[in-house]
C-alpha cells in the first residue's frame, strides 16, 4: 500500500516498480490526487520482490521524485481474494504462487510455536463460522517438524491467537494453536505420527471452537482434535508454511483448497461467482446467492450492505471499495 497526504500542487501520481533499486518500470500512471491510498497487490507483476516508487507530478511540469522506495513488497500470483505475507521474524523472505489449481508456498521461519510465530501465510479475511479444506501434496524436509497446514488466525501479529492443523515431513500431523494472544502454543493432538504428505486436512471454526480432521482421500475423515480459541468475529483463514530452520525456505504445495461457510466436515461451500459489469459509469454486481458485503480495504472488515439484492448498482464515489459475498 502506498500513501501520500501532500497534494499541494500535484496534478497526479505515477507509480514505478523496481527489482534492483536502479531500473524502474512504470506500472500505474495518472493516479488522481483524490486517491490517497491504493493497493497494488493485484497488478499482475511476475512473482518476485519489488520496491515501489511514487512520482508526484505537478503543473505544468514539476515532478517531485520520492526517491526513497516504499517497503519492499512481494508481487503475487494469487487468485482473488488470496494474498500472502511473512508473519514474524523470518530469516528468508517467503513467497506464494498459484498455478492450475495448486498453491506453491515458500516459507522460512523458526516455527509456528511458543508465544510468537514466524512463517509464510497465504490468507484471506474471514467472518464468523466456516471451514478450510486442502490436500497437502508435498512438504520439504528442512526439519523433522517443519509445518505445512491450515490456519484460522485472529490478526497478522506474530503473537496473535491462532489454531492450525499441519503436516510435517517426519513427525506426522498435529493440531496446535495459541488459545489467546501472546500465550504459549498448546499441543492439542500429536498422535497421528505415522501420517505424511500427500494428505487431506480440514479445519472448522464454530464460534470460538476449532475442529481438525484428516483424510487420506478427501472422503473418509477422522477427527484429530478440538480446542477453544478466543478470537474476534473478523479473522483470517489460510495456508501456513514454516521451515523450522530460519536460514532456508521450505517449499510446500497444496491442492483442492476450498474455503466456505459450511461446518460439515469435508464439504465447505465453494465461493459463489459474482458477475461485475460497468454500465453507464456504474458498477453493476450480480450474484446467485449470499449477502453482499463491502469494505474500504481488501483485508476488511467487511460489513453487510443493508437491503442489497442482485443486481446491485454501485455509483463510483472516488474512493476505493471492495465487495464480497457472505454465504448463508
Amino acid at each position: 500500500t502506498l500513501t501520500s497526504g501532500d497534494v499541494r500542487t500535484v496534478d497526479h501520481f505515477d507509480v514505478y516498480a523496481s527489482t534492483d533499486e536502479v531500473n524502474a518500470a512504470l506500472i500505474c500512471s495518472n493516479v488522481p490526487t483524490s486517491i490517497l491510498q491504493t493497493n497494488l497487490s493485484l497488478i499482475g507483476l511476475p512473482s518476485g520482490n519489488y520496491q515501489y516508487y511514487v512520482d508526484a507530478v505537478g503543473l505544468p511540469c514539476i515532478r517531485d521524485h520520492l526517491s526513497t522506495p516504499a517497503t519492499s513488497i512481494q508481487a503475487q500470483n494469487l487468485p482473488f481474494p488470496w494474498t500472502s505475507q511473512d508473519i514474524g521474524a523470518v530469516g528468508v523472505t517467503g513467497s506464494a504462487a498459484y498455478t492450475n489449481g495448486t498453491f506453491t508456498v515458500n516459507g522460512s521461519g523458526v516455527d509456528i510455536w511458543s508465544t510468537s510465530d514466524s512463517y509464510q501465510f497465504v490468507y484471506q479475511p474471514w467472518t464468523g463460522d466456516g471451514q478450510i479444506v486442502a490436500q497437502v501434496l508435498t512438504i520439504s524436509n528442512t526439519a523433522t517438524a517443519a509445518k505445512a497446514g491450515l490456519m484460522f488466525r485472529e490478526t497478522l501479529d506474530p503473537a496473535a491467537a491462532e489454531g492450525n492443523v499441519s503436516v510435517t515431513p517426519v513427525k506426522g500431523i498435529s493440531m496446535q494453536g495459541r488459545t489467546v494472544a501472546t500465550a504459549p502454543t498448546v499441543n492439542v493432538n500429536t498422535t497421528a505420527t505415522n501420517l505424511t504428505a500427500p494428505y487431506w486436512l480440514s479445519l472448522i471454526r464454530q464460534g470460538n471452537t476449532l475442529y481438525s480432521y484428516v483424510s487420506p482421500d478427501g472422503i473418509n475423515w477422522t477427527s484429530l482434535g478440538t480446542n477453544t480459541y478466543t478470537m474476534a468475529t473478523n479473522i483470517y483463514v489460510g495456508l501456513c508454511v514454516t521451515s523450522k530452520s530460519n536460514s532456508v525456505l521450505n517449499t510446500a504445495t497444496f491442492g483442492n483448497v476450498v474455503v466456505g461457510a459450511s461446518t460439515v466436515v469435508g464439504t465447505p461451500v465453494a465461493a459463489v461467482m459474482m458477475n461485475i459489469q460497468n454500465i453507464g459509469g456504474n458498477v453493476i454486481l450480480g450474484w446467485p446467492s449470499g449477502i453482499l458485503q463491502s469494505a474500504s480495504v481488501i483485508t476488511g472488515p467487511f460489513i453487510d450492505i443493508p437491503g442489497a439484492t442482485s443486481p446491485y448498482t454501485n455509483a463510483p464515489s472516488g474512493t476505493q471499495q471492495y465487495f464480497r459475498l457472505r454465504l448463508q
